[in-house]
């Protein structure tokens, strides 16, 4: 057999045993659902419900497994002793029990072995047998026990992990096709011989006595005491007596891993939740804020308007009063022209009405300035406002200083001015009277507190 003839048994003979290993149903399973793999290439299981997941083996299409759960469109399985994932749309569930689940993959198996591996390896022995007899048309076999071991090596491998098996395989393959090429030297066998199913000198008996045709590789020897070939290590196979508790602890095991991932995503749903509530009492804080902000704002809107209102206001009040004084101004200006008075003599007149009548009514003030002025017009005395206030002996504040300590300090208030200019535009609440004192009897017009005569 050439190299590529080597090459292809290698390839089948492992993907053989994978075959064997991940198309069977547990026959030792809690009793479930039975589920058929639906698929044209083997189907990968997955270590989780993710396609990106560890492979942990391949399932052959037409193949029966346990369904263990459902999650998300993906398929909880056991395979054999592997419990993995596929997707929900590669499998068909059925109505058959567990023990017809196992019988249906038993004949898979026979079909995998009887048949299809068959045709592709009398393909490769074809071109190995050309070949050989172009140099001398001769095969030989040797070491006749040592396919059968292979065989009983593979199928010790049911219960194991697909991965492991398979290497296993390929490794055994690989010993077997190094050995292939003395194989021409002993014995010549034909095509017609292969194809009539003629049992192969020193290539033992499979599924039931019938040989897979076209299996010429010289195999390695048997370890004495293992019956292993060697350098091949012995797959020990599971154990027959796997009870229903060991796996219900599998699957309680498995329950138990996935409500710890319930409550984690639980938990960072809360987490997320709480994070939610915290961003939007954050919000809620900040629309406060410039709620707040927006009040102060309208506040000081209002502060600024009222401020400029009681500045308007004060302006205005500001305005009236220059008006009024304006007012007061010409018309004490008019008042003192036609009295042919100055404004030293509306001064003083103002202080010693302050002087001798500072405490009286209104009425009181202007009748004290009228006396002067009456007396300004009297033939009998002065006929200024000057020489009447300090005529010698004629007003008491003259003569005890008082009236030069006003004018010093300038005492008299609004209203005396408004009285001696009262006074000078003509106003005579007392008539004619020229005299006013004190009241203590004397006859006369009373007003406050002096008596006017």
């Amino acid at each position: 057999m050439d190299t590529e003839g080597r090459k292809r048994f290698r390839l089948i003979a492992g993907a053989l045993i994978a075959a064997m290993l991940l198309c069977g149903v547990s026959e030792t399973a809690v009793a479930g659902r039975i589920g058929l793999i639906d698929t044209k290439e083997p189907l990968a299981i997955f270590s989780s419900a993710d396609d990106t997941s560890e492979v942990l083996g391949k399932a052959v299409s037409g193949a029966h497994v346990n369904i263990l759960m459902r999650e998300d469109g993906w398929v909880q399985i056991l395979a054999g002793t592997v419990i993995g994932w596929i997707p929900e749309e590669n499998l068909k569930e059925t109505e058959l029990t567990v023990e017809e689940a196992a019988k249906a993959n038993r004949e898979i198996m026979a079909d995998l072995t009887g048949e299809e591996i068959a045709e592709v390896i009398f393909a490769a022995g074809e071109e190995s047998t050309e070949g050989e007899n172009a140099v001398g048309k001769e095969n030989t076999v040797e070491k006749e026990n040592t396919a059968e071991e292979n065989e009983e090596g593979a199928f010790a491998a049911e219960g194991e992990d697909a991965g492991e098996i398979s290497a296993a395989g390929e490794d055994t393959a690989e010993k077997a096709g190094a050995a292939g090429d003395e194989a021409a030297e002993e014995k010549n066998i034909t095509k017609e011989e292969i194809a009539e199913g003629m049992p192969l000198e020193g290539v033992p008996a499979m599924n039931g006595g019938e040989n897979v045709t076209g299996i010429l590789q010289e195999l390695p020897a048997e370890d004495a005491e293992t019956g292993t070939p060697e350098g091949v290590e012995e797959i020990q196979p599971p154990e027959e007596n796997m009870t229903e508790e060991l796996l219900a602890a599998q699957a309680a095991e498995l329950l138990l891993q996935q409500e710890a991932q319930r409550q984690a995503a639980e938990l960072l749903l809360q987490q997320q939740e709480a994070q939610r509530q915290a961003a939007e009492l954050l919000l809620q804080q900040e629309a406060q804020r410039q709620a707040a902000e927006l009040l102060l704002q309208q506040q000081e809107a209002q502060r600024q308007a009222a401020e400029l209102l009681l500045q308007q206001q004060e302006a205005q009040r500001q305005a009236e009063e220059l008006l009024r004084q304006q007012q007061e101004e010409t018309l004490r200006q008019s008042v003192l022209e036609a009295a042919g008075a100055t404004e030293d003599d509306l001064y003083l007149l103002a202080n010693i009405i302050y002087c001798e009548a500072g405490c009286e009514s209104y009425d009181g003030k202007v009748a004290v300035g009228s006396v002067v002025m009456n007396r300004v017009k009297d033939a009998g005395y002065p006929n200024t406002i000057q020489e009447v206030v300090y005529d010698a002996g004629q007003f008491s504040p003259v003569r005890n200083g008082s009236l030069k300590r006003a004018l010093k300090r300038s005492r008299a208030d609004e209203s005396c001015y408004q009285a001696a200019l009262d006074a000078l535009s003509g106003s005579r609440p007392v008539g004619e009277c020229l005299y006013f004192r004190r009241v203590n009897g004397r006859s006369g017009l009373v007003l406050g507190h002096h008596v006017f005569y």
